[in-house]
């Protein structure tokens, strides 16, 4: 039972490579000899259980984690997993490729259900949800996007990290990362949760326009469902083809081609703002227990 993960990457825009580490914060619900994660790709240089090196294999989307000591049922427990490469991405049942998405110089995950593991070692299933910290560290003048809020900008140099907290648990597959060179446009709904919106220059000025209600939705979802669950909100509208929008937890994703499609008609562009915000009560806050529940 994960209760935290902190991810540290330090990314390439230009070729889509990262390295860095994850770590966990975890509960044993029964004793352990090993453990595994979920990790798609990419070369894992060490592994520490507690601080003390621990043993590992790969099998198909697992890394197998030997513990250093057993731990007890109950235990509290922390793992660290070192690793680099360019993560690659996973067929959807469709036309989709899920996970890390890499095209020029911008990056963006779309993980439902199983492409979360492409970029960080999981416990990817939607019954464990965990809060996230993010430090992501990409050359100026590169913005890197998270899930959460915006707690630090750090600068080494000609690098920027950008250090984000999702303080609400929050499943894997909704966690996200995005790094591109963005337009930052910040405002507050009618009841005050905060909106940060990050637009490409290239689509900003028609991505502003289309997502100028975000507020005025929000204040309503929120008088009929009760009150915004998370810190904050807003979109990413990247300047690629993503194939579809996306509910990441707190930061929704939004291509060129969908961003085109709620220009071309106010209804539907009415329901992609709506749809995506809607899943933050109904998906993020309040998650399926099982896969098979997904169409819900």
């Amino acid at each position: 039972d994960v209760d935290a993960y902190e991810i540290s990457l330090r990314v390439d825009p230009g070729s889509g490579a990262l390295e860095g580490s994850t770590t966990i914060q975890a509960w044993t619900t029964q004793v352990l000899g090993s453990f595994s994660l979920d990790l798609l790709g990419l070369d894992v240089a060490r592994v520490s259980v507690d601080g003390a090196t621990a043993e590992h294999e790969r099998r198909g989307g697992e890394l197998i984690i030997a513990c250093p000591e057993p731990l007890g049922q109950g235990e509290a427990f922390s793992a660290e997993v070192s690793y680099s490469g360019v993560p690659g991405s996973v067929p959807d049942s469709g036309s989709l490729s899920l996970g890390w998405r890499h095209s020029g110089d911008d990056i963006y995950t779309l993980d439902e259900p199983r492409g979360a593991a492409t970029w960080f070692p999981v416990n990817d299933h939607p019954s464990d949800k965990a809060t996230y910290t993010y430090r992501i560290t990409v050359p100026a003048p590169y913005v890197a996007t998270a899930g959460g809020v915006l707690t630090a900008t750090e600068t080494q140099g000609a690098d920027r990290t950008f250090v984000w907290e999702m303080r609400q648990p929050c499943a894997g597959y909704l966690a996200a990362v995005t790094v591109g060179d963005y337009v930052l446009r910040e405002t507050r709904a009618p009841n005050g949760v905060a909106i940060r919106d990050y637009f490409a220059h290239a689509v900003a000025e028609e991505a502003e326009r289309v997502f100028a209600r975000t507020g005025e939705v929000l204040a309503h979802f929120s008088d009929l469902l009760g009150l915004y669950p998370f810190d904050a909100y807003g979109v990413v509208v990247t300047d690629l083809v993503t194939g579809a929008a996306m509910e990441n937890q707190t930061l929704s994703l939004f291509g060129r081609d969908v961003l085109e499609k709620m220009m071309s008609d106010a209804t539907i562009g009415a329901v992609y703002l709506s749809h995506e915000l809607a899943h933050q009560w109904f998906g993020n806050s309040v998650t399926i227990r099982e896969w098979d529940d997904i169409w819900l």
